[in-house]
């Protein structure tokens, strides 16, 4: 709950204005350059996906541009929060009329009542106005009604799965998101059968890895090995940007200011997944456990040699999964 509305504040307050230009400015700027060609009416015929949308202000914010755009989420909490600020939340600074009485239709959410680092209790105290735009201007900028939609699910549940979805994007962006996944591999794979021949995938953000210290086999490769693994799944790298400096739910009068160096790429599918290499990342015969000393727990790590980044080696090294009189033991 509390980081939910920590991400009211970073989607839909005046606070995180700077936030929001950090991580979904190259996005949005990204996309007005790849497709500067086509007018404001013509933008409608591309179809967008932005997986991990969190509470949907950034598929927002693209659809504004006059894109079609997509949002998927996965959080119950992201989903229910973001279907009432984008459906059923009243207007920024709307006003009623009450008794002679004017009163702004804005909520107060307390979102750093319970953080340290604070040098005033002022500042514990403060309180985040949302909305800080009218979700409903999208309808009125834009003058249609379909050019947003959200969709319910896990990523590669919902879209990979589904053959109505494959070739079927002209862009994937997504901010945040690359890292949230058991195998980062397997999310590229997913993009590129989603996206159409000469689509792209525009991404911004950190290598994190949210599943590093949970039982579970998590792959955690660096950007080296990432810009790597592009040309498997079809895709060449057209943009390169390193050390973004992007915060996330910050709080800007903390004493404790942490900010990520992001890498911001674009990517052009021009031919389709090879899609084995992921295979292999996902079979259990390709890790094995290991005792980490400082942590002195067991965890799994891949038997491949990543010290060097040779992740194109692999293919050669190891054959498609599907080829015949191949043994996985």
């Amino acid at each position: 709950v509390r980081s939910t509305l920590k991400q009211l504040c970073r989607d839909w307050s005046h606070e995180g204005t700077k936030e929001r230009k950090q991580s979904y400015g190259p996005i949005l700027d990204a996309l007005t350059t790849l497709y500067s060609h086509l007018s404001f009416e013509e933008r409608a015929n591309i179809r967008v996906l932005n997986p991990g949308c969190g509470l949907g202000r950034l598929p927002w914010e693209i659809a504004k541009l006059g894109f079609r755009c997509e949002g998927n989420e996965f959080s119950y909490f992201m989903l229910l929060v973001s279907h009432y600020m984008l459906n059923q939340c009243p207007a920024a600074n709307q006003h009623i009329i009450y008794l002679g009485l004017i009163l702004l239709y804005i909520y107060n959410i307390y979102i750093y009542i319970y953080t340290t680092n604070v040098k005033t209790l002022a500042d514990q105290f403060r309180g985040i106005k949302i909305p800080d735009v009218s979700p409903t201007d999208l309808v009125l900028t834009t003058k249609r009604y379909d050019l947003m939609s959200m969709v319910a699910g896990d990523f590669i549940e919902v879209y990979p799965s589904n053959q109505e979805y494959h070739d079927f994007f002209n862009c994937v962006v997504s901010c945040f998101f690359l890292d949230t996944a058991h195998n980062i591999l397997e999310f590229l794979d997913a993009i590129s059968l989603i996206l159409k021949t000469d689509g792209y995938l525009v991404n911004i953000g950190p290598l994190l890895y949210h599943f590093e210290d949970m039982s579970d086999p998590s792959i955690e490769l660096t950007w080296e090995e990432v810009k790597a693994s592009l040309p498997h799944f079809g895709f060449e790298l057209v943009q390169e940007k390193l050390t973004l400096p992007c915060v996330y739910t910050n709080n800007p009068n903390s004493m404790l200011q942490t900010s990520y160096d992001c890498v911001f790429f674009i990517a052009k599918k021009i031919k389709s997944s090879n899609g084995a290499l992921s295979d292999y990342f996902l079979k259990p015969f390709f890790f094995k456990k290991k005792k980490n000393a400082f942590m002195n727990k067991w965890k799994w790590f891949p038997i491949c040699d990543r010290a060097q980044g040779r992740v194109s080696k692999l293919k050669k090294k190891f054959p498609p999964l599907s080829a015949k009189g191949t043994s996985n033991t």
